[in-house]
């Protein structure tokens, strides 16, 4: 298998990257590090940092048969030098590196690529398909994940965009994803737990309903492109791609999800002044509001 490359792409103000120049990777915007004091003499720095994994397979002739680009985020944990943490020396340092441990497990499919040798058995039986059959074949299977990262000192939300296309068929396929971190608590979260019982989950689904029902620049009505069922739809809008940034929530569904592929994602925005009414205080905490 072709060596794998690492792309470092760090989001402190001093990048470092690989020898092997990587093509088309495009650095995220700069999120702040988050400083968590441990105590009062001590303090761990997180900085999440987005990495690029890139492999590519072929026949023996040279036929690309499948390839691959994920940029994803790691998380790192420094001492308050800056000194990144590799072994722990205290009980505090133990839990920072368990805490960067339980976020980078979340994307260890992706950086270990689990499936790329079964992929490329399967491309390599399609190309002697479409061969025996005179058909033609191009750039094989591509995947792709690009992922952004916004980060403050309690939160990491990181929003992918993932794309895929196989060779012959009608249309690349095209999925947002998502996934927040609760610095605090150093576990993942569903953005529907942010809120008081149901309050924040059914105010959500009004609102997104209210939006598509509004005239988009020029002039139509997003609902009336979208499926029968949209407003069914819109009340799982928590299995969506929901994100944070430095404006507010941001609710993402993928081509095919409200509308047709042509149509692209369907996106809408939750301002942290609109859901503050609705949320917890241990969700004020997380995306630094003040409580009422």
């Amino acid at each position: 298998m072709p060596t794998l490359l690492v792309l470092m792409m760090s989001i402190l103000l001093t990048a470092c990257s690989s020898a092997a120049a990587v093509k088309n990777v495009q650095n995220s915007p700069l999120p702040p590090t988050a400083m968590l004091e441990s105590t009062a003499e001590e303090a761990i720095c997180y900085t999440a940092e987005l990495e690029t994994w890139e492999d590519a397979s072929f026949a023996e002739d040279g036929t690309p048969l499948v390839s691959y680009s994920y940029t994803l985020p790691t998380l790192r944990a420094a001492r308050e030098d800056g000194t990144v943490i590799e072994h722990a020396e205290t009980p505090a340092e133990e839990q920072a590196l368990a805490m960067a441990a339980a976020f980078n497990d979340r994307f260890s499919t992706w950086v270990t690529a689990e499936d790329f040798e079964g992929l490329t058995q399967e491309a390599q039986a399609d190309l002697d398909w479409r061969r025996a059959e005179q058909m033609e074949w191009t750039s094989g299977y591509v995947l792709e994940l690009d992922c952004s990262v916004y980060q403050t000192e309690h939160l990491i939300s990181v929003f992918g965009v993932y794309y895929s296309h196989i060779d012959g068929a009608a249309h690349p396929n095209t999925w947002m994803m998502a996934w927040n971190f609760d610095l605090e608590e150093g576990t993942f979260f569903e953005p529907q737990l942010l809120g008081e019982g149901q309050d924040l989950q059914a105010a959500v689904t009004e609102e997104i309903i209210r939006q598509a029902g509004e005239p988009a620049q020029d002039g139509t009505i997003p609902a009336e492109a979208y499926w029968e069922d949209y407003r069914e739809i819109a009340a799982n809008w928590s299995t969506a791609a929901v994100s944070f940034d430095q404006e507010g929530m941001v609710v993402t569904f993928s081509p095919y999800e409200l509308a047709a592929y042509a149509l692209g994602p369907q996106t809408f925005r939750f301002s942290y002044r609109w859901m503050e009414p609705h949320l917890s205080s241990h969700a004020r905490e997380i995306l630094e509001l003040e409580s009422p």
